[in-house]
Order: structure tokens, then C-alpha cells, then sequence
């Protein structure tokens, strides 16, 4: 189920969205925390997407675990926050948080010496450069030890570096994969936002495929 306070088209847009994906979603009508519950209630929905402030989103919240429904609390700026979980209370620990990619904002940023980079063109450039500085330190010790000696002493000097590129500062894990660069889940434990895992992308359900 989505509800919004009072933007009717980003409710529907992220409905239609879900159900690209195979998942079935309800809109309710924007601002009516009954009107949401009425229909989570009625599908038997095990998740709420809500958007329009933290007080609303806290107040959608609280209405959900008091009414006893069995369902996660779904948003994402409104929700990852102070003041919701100051205005949520307790009820916060129902919640998840999915906090947008670092590279979201870097969408079409211009590059030093390239007239037009492209959409993620500024990502990709920081990804070479990271991957050039990688391999310089890495390759020359590596060749002796063979293939796959190469391929882990890479990924592990990959994941020590740390560089300041055209996106901003770059670290990354031990798999080769750079720190935010896709969206997170974060929960409620004790009353503090902790990440508890990575979004990655996913196909569409092959019914939706033409």
C-alpha cells in the first residue's frame, strides 16, 4: 500500500513502478492514514510506502502498530531521520529506511576535459581513475604469483584506497564495489538508523516483459 500526504502522482508513480517489478500495490488516497490501513488490511499487505514529512510518516507509523497490523513501514528521507524518530517513538522499530545511491546526485555533473560526459559519466571517470591507480599498485608484485594471485591482491588494494574524485570520496568494499553506490536498507535498533544491507538492481518479472 502507498500513501502520501499529498501527492497523489508520486503515489501512483511508485505503484506503478512496484507492480513493473511483479509486485501487487494499492494507492490510497493522499493525506487518509484510514483509508491505507483499510486497504493493507483488506489485501493483507506486508508493507506501507509512506512520503510527505516526518510527522506524517511517524503518524502512519503509530497508527499501524496500534491497529495491529502485521506490516512494515516503508519510506525514505521522511523516515530517515531525528524527527521521526523522535515523533514515532517506540513504533520506529517497525520501519525501514531505503536511503538513495551517492551517485543520484551526480547525475550529469560535468568532467575536467570532456565536453559531454553523459548521464554517469562523472561516476565512470572516477571508477577508471580508481581502477588505474589500483592496478599500478597492485599489477607489478601480483605477476609473479599468476592470475589469481593478480585478481585478489587487486581487490584488496582496491578496497584500501581512498580517493577525493569529480563524485566525491571514494572508498570501497572487499568485493570491488563502491561504498553507496547503491541504495540501502537502514532499520531501527534501540532507537538509532543502522544500514542493514544493499538494494541491487532486479529484472522485471518476465510477465511484464513484451
Amino acid at each position: 500500500v502507498v500513501v502520501q500526504r499529498d501527492r497523489v502522482s508520486e503515489a501512483r508513480q511508485v505503484a506503478k513502478r512496484a507492480q513493473s517489478l511483479g509486485v501487487h500495490v494499492e494507492a490510497a488516497e493522499p493525506g487518509d492514514i484510514a483509508s491505507a490501513l483499510s486497504i493493507a488490511r483488506e489485501i493483507d499487505a506486508g508493507a506501507v510506502y509512506v512520503a510527505g514529512d516526518a510527522q506524517f510518516a511517524a503518524a502512519v507509523t503509530t497508527e499501524i502498530v496500534r491497529s495491529g497490523l502485521d506490516a512494515r513501514v516503508i519510506g525514505g528521507a521522511d523516515l530517515h531521520s531525528d524527527d521521526f524518530l523522535t515523533a514515532a517513538g517506540s513504533t520506529a522499530s517497525r520501519s525501514v529506511a531505503i536511503v538513495p545511491s551517492v551517485l543520484d546526485t551526480t547525475i550529469n555533473r560535468p568532467v575536467p576535459g570532456l565536453i559531454d560526459a553523459g548521464r554517469y559519466g562523472a561516476a565512470a571517470y572516477d571508477a577508471g581513475r580508481a581502477v588505474a591507480v589500483t592496478l599500478d599498485q597492485c599489477l607489478p608484485p601480483a605477476r609473479e604469483g599468476g592470475a589469481g594471485g593478480a585478481r585478489s591482491g587487486c581487490l584488496a588494494e582496491l578496497g584500501a584506497i581512498s580517493l577525493e574524485g569529480v563524485t566525491g570520496e571514494l572508498t570501497f568494499d572487499r568485493f570491488g564495489d563502491r561504498h553507496g553506490a547503491w541504495p540501502s536498507a537502514h532499520v531501527v535498533v534501540e532507537g538509532v538508523w543502522q544500514e542493514v544491507g544493499t538494494l541491487w538492481p532486479v529484472k522485471p518479472a518476465r510477465s511484464q516483459c513484451r
